[in-house]
């Protein structure tokens, strides 16, 4: 959707592609600013729920303990967040196999006699 980062001399730096498909880019005063423009101009807006959604999704895609995550949202438990605000994303399916492999890569080929 956009990026933005810290202006050297202060400010924020808001970069988005607009419907277009021309790349812009503002410096604002505030961060939220920032943010605003990049949701109200880039190519695909979304509201402040569509970008919480994604915040989250993209926490707990990250790695981040889903308990943290949960309680930074506001919700009252991990099952809650991960039920409704997360969804499958691309390689989680490698990334499963690579995780069981390191974890147990040789379970179910030891010697139990």
């Amino acid at each position: 959707m956009g990026s933005l980062v810290e202006a050297p001399g202060g400010g924020w730096v808001a970069h988005w592609t607009d419907r277009d498909g021309m790349p812009n880019e503002e410096t604002v005063r505030t961060e939220a600013q920032a943010v605003g423009r990049i949701v109200r101009r880039a190519a695909a807006p979304t509201t402040f729920h569509g970008l919480r959604h994604a915040y989250i999704s993209a926490l707990v895609a990250e790695g981040v303990d889903p308990s943290a995550v949960a309680s930074a949202a506001g919700h009252a438990s991990a099952a809650f967040t991960l039920s409704r605000y997360t969804h499958r994303t691309a390689g989680a399916a490698d990334r499963l196999r690579a995780a069981g492999n390191q974890v147990a890569p040789n379970m179910g080929q030891e010697d139990l006699g």
